[in-house]
């Protein structure tokens, strides 16, 4: 079956879309996780914040952080290798 121009466009565009859409979700899953304010509510409602609580708020925001990191460097690289393969594959 020989696919037309206009068909291998909407294929190759749907299939990129689908990549940056997997990405970008990945990355707002972590970068809106309000894990942190469910397990401290009571704690940011106070008027004094204990160190030990406040330390393991920090902690836990650099550990999302270090993720967030970790999923847009590396997904940032898988997602434009499968961007060239669409791309060669879909001409």
């Amino acid at each position: 079956m020989k696919l037309t121009n206009n068909t291998k466009f909407f294929i190759r565009w749907f299939m990129i879309l689908l990549v940056i859409g997997v990405y970008l979700g990945k990355v707002i899953l972590i970068a809106l996780d309000f894990g942190i304010t469910i397990k401290y509510k009571g704690s940011f409602y106070e008027k004094s914040v204990s160190a030990e609580t406040c330390r393991a708020i920090a902690e836990l925001y650099e550990s999302y952080f270090d993720q967030l990191l970790v999923v847009s460097f590396s997904w940032v690289l898988i997602a434009m290798v499968l961007i060239l393969i669409i791309y060669k594959k879909v001409r």
